[in-house]
């Protein structure tokens, strides 16, 4: 059983601190393994890879085709890691590690 209230807010907050930095590399690393698979399907497994801007052969709409998707890619897969990495900090310890980190009512918390 879970006893609310045995770290304060700020303590849970520090100690919340190496757990996220390290959900967000692990984040980065899936994001990158995601997009280089979703963009392999997408540019039809010739395994260039995707186009810099910076390539002149590249045209316009596949350079910005390419930033669209990585960028798409890596904002919803840290969003994911981190929100569940917080429920779950959160489940085990009876604190929300947010900004105004504070106990909150019993339940789920995306509920």
């Amino acid at each position: 059983m879970r006893r609310a209230g045995t770290l304060g807010p700020v303590v849970s907050k520090i100690l919340y601190q190496p757990i996220s930095i390290g959900l967000g590399i692990g984040a980065g690393l899936v994001a990158r393994k995601t997009f280089d698979v979703l963009w392999d399907k997408i540019d039809g497994g010739s395994g260039d890879g995707p186009p810099k801007a910076g390539d002149q052969d590249s045209p316009l709409p596949r350079v910005v085709a390419a930033a669209a998707l990585q960028a798409t890619t890596f904002a919803v897969t840290k969003s994911v890691v981190d929100r569940q990495g917080r429920r779950f900090y959160y489940h085990l310890t009876g604190f929300w590690p947010g900004d105004a980190a504070k106990t909150l009512p019993a339940g789920d918390p995306d509920a």
